[in-house]
């Protein structure tokens, strides 16, 4: 007779608490990266935030909002809260533009340029990335240099996956190298 195991599996989706939790102290480094810092650390703790796996059905970016507005004092001012924008140029660079919706082919797919640069520039893994976002990070590391190998290292996917992208690219409009 077989025995069979009663352990019970781990989960690698976290649940919608313990996620919340994770997200508390990485919110609060942004949060120090704005008021502290400057750009290129804001971008890291932004990145961070966001490589961490959410909970099922929950959307990252809605999450990192309530917390990050959580941790407002309402007593300020928008002049008191908007304070510390001068520094890192003023209104315009914490009001940047809406991620785009770019034409691929017959197809019209979200794509955030914003998630792909944090994967680029390796801050986030491209697990976390849609297919559009992925194949446009490796149309942009192909596009600086980079040979397959290294995109394939550098995103954490295989040979294989950059080879197919690259290609459904050339087929598309041939602009992506071999």
């Amino acid at each position: 007779m077989r025995r069979t195991s009663t352990t019970p599996v781990a989960s690698t989706t976290p649940s919608k608490t313990h996620y919340a939790t994770q997200m508390v102290p990485l919110a609060a480094r942004i949060v120090a990266a704005v008021h502290d810092d400057g750009p290129d650390e804001l971008r890291e703790a932004l990145g961070r935030a966001l490589a961490v796996t959410p909970a099922a059905g929950v959307d990252p970016y809605v999450t990192l909002t309530v917390i990050l507005a959580a941790m407002v004092d309402p007593a300020r001012s928008p002049q008191q809260l908007l304070a510390w924008t001068g520094p890192l140029g003023g209104v315009d660079a914490v009001t940047p533009p809406p991620p785009s919706t770019v034409d691929i082919g017959a197809d019209r797919a979200r794509l955030d340029p914003r998630v792909v640069e944090f994967c680029v520039d390796g801050l986030i893994p491209a697990s976390r990335l849609r297919p559009r976002e992925r194949a446009e990070a490796v149309r942009i590391l192909s596009e600086r240099g980079f040979q397959v190998p290294e995109i394939a290292g550098k995103l954490g996917v295989t040979i294989r996956t950059v080879q197919r992208l690259r290609a459904a690219a050339r087929q598309q409009n041939g602009s992506v190298a071999a």
